[in-house]
């Protein structure tokens, strides 16, 4: 199972990732702490561990971004096979 609604936006040396349409608490519930998130910058789809989701629009991830990326596509998944998978879907 996958969630990707919506577009998000990420700063380098932030842990913060903010959402566009993303409804991670009210439209998916499964959207929760220790899925993985595929986050893309230019060609490259970065891994990272979700630490907790805030709100509908906001999550932290577990480790700070090395990037800036604004209202680019993400993938959120249960199973990290699947993440891996689709990394080239993005």
């Amino acid at each position: 199972m996958i969630y990707s609604d919506g577009t998000v936006t990420i700063v380098s040396g932030s842990s913060i990732v903010k959402g566009t349409e993303t409804k991670w608490n009210s439209n998916n519930p499964l959207v929760s702490p220790g899925m993985l998130m595929l986050i893309k910058n230019g060609d490259v789809n970065y891994p990272y561990m979700i630490k907790a989701v805030n709100s509908d629009t906001e999550l932290v991830l577990a480790e700070e971004a090395t990037f800036l990326a604004t209202d680019t596509t993400y993938i959120i998944s249960l199973n990290p096979i699947i993440i891996l998978m689709l990394q080239e879907r993005l």
